[in-house]
């Protein structure tokens, strides 16, 4: 199954997208009366391969996992650690429970490297490839085997998603201090330090989170001879719960499945998606060996593939919100992703990707209306 992240991403239905333009063009009283609205509906358009675009099924996978370096590196009174945040999901208190029950979307939880045993939680999926990852201040978070388990968790939920008839995928995550990989990996990506990057938002930079990014600095430094290719800084840098969100993305892509991102793990998540999808389409690679070979994973020689016709992930991809973190309006900004809503969430678990998702069906049902028929 993990070959399946050498197959190219679905083609882009262009004709299908026009169409849709062409009628709105005619039939509103001027150009770009509706705003997004109107992008949002051409974007589906091309998607789904229709003129009449909907959302009947949204499908939510949460991804649960520790990271070695939370004791150590997480001193934030206001962070909870994983397991208490999981417990209040179980017992249905969690800011996105009322939102899942009553969106009517499917949804399921996975332990993909909690440091904990659920037995409170009978409903969630047994995933578990370790109790936490290492901690990558000292060596690699995962080795090979623990990356490629963890990427074929993602894959396995796309495909649990696309046989329930799913039209649009979203992936959460619950894995206190977190942040931290995805700005270490967000780092290597740009060729920014992590200081550059936090900085990058003109807002004040606390001593605490000056102190944290010269850590990531120095762990990436550390690792710095090992991170040759997208696979090998998922490996040494990411967590369980990125490694799963990435592949779930690049396999949506495959499977031609919109997917709703949420906040700045998940837009990392889906950039080094981009970088693994892109140098396979580079290169044609046929093993996971040849992937790991490879070298190139910055921007400019790994955003567009050779013959220019197979889309991007983020052309799949729908940003639900530009959230809290201080990093995450630079790295939409590099993947020119334009987020939907700007509302500084903080909480993770996919909890904006669920506000937008409303806003996305209501967008549909304008341009379905009898208006456009």
């Amino acid at each position: 199954m993990i070959n399946r992240l050498f197959c190219a991403s679905k083609p882009l239905d262009e004709e299908a997208a026009h169409k849709v333009l062409e009628q709105q063009l005619s039939l509103l009283s001027s150009e770009g009366a509706l705003g997004r609205i109107e992008e949002i509906t051409v974007k589906l358009a091309a998607q789904q391969g229709k003129t009449n675009p909907s959302l009947e099924q949204a499908w939510l996978s949460i991804f649960a996992s520790d990271h070695g370096f939370f004791d150590d590196k997480c001193q934030d009174d206001e962070l909870l650690p994983t397991m208490q945040r999981i417990n209040r999901i179980c017992h249905q208190s969690a800011a996105i429970s009322p939102l899942i029950n009553t969106l009517g979307l499917k949804s399921e939880w996975i332990d993909v490297g909690v440091d904990a045993e659920l037995t409170d939680c009978p409903d969630w999926l047994d995933e578990k490839i370790a109790p936490a990852t290492q901690s990558l201040f000292g060596q690699a978070a995962m080795d090979r085997s623990q990356l490629l388990s963890a990427m074929q968790v993602g894959i396995d939920a796309v495909e649990r998603a696309h046989q329930a008839g799913a039209d649009i995928f979203i992936g959460g995550e619950v894995a206190s201090g977190n942040e931290i990989s995805a700005l270490a990996i967000a780092s290597v990506l740009s060729g920014k330090t992590a200081l550059e990057l936090i900085s990058s938002s003109g807002e004040f930079v606390s001593r605490a989170e000056k102190r944290t990014a010269s850590e990531i600095d120095d762990a990436v430094a550390l690792h710095r001879k090992e991170l040759q290719s997208p696979l090998y800084i998922l490996q040494y840098l990411g967590g369980f719960e990125i490694a799963a969100l990435a592949a779930a993305y690049i396999r949506c892509a495959q499977l031609g499945m919109t997917m709703l991102i949420d906040g700045f793990v998940a837009t990392v998540a889906l950039w080094l998606a981009d970088m693994i999808s892109r140098n396979d389409q580079l290169v044609d690679c046929d093993s996971v060996e040849t992937l790991y070979r490879l070298g190139k994973y910055s921007v400019p020689e790994t955003m567009f593939c050779l013959c220019g016709t197979c889309p991007r992930l983020v052309e799949w991809s729908f940003f639900a919100q530009q959230s809290a973190h201080p990093a995450h309006a630079e790295v939409l900004d590099i993947l020119a992703a334009e987020p939907l809503l700007s509302w500084q969430i903080k909480q993770g678990e996919a909890l904006g990707a669920l506000m937008v998702l409303p806003l996305l069906k209501q967008a549909c049902a304008i341009n379905n209306g009898s208006n456009f028929k």
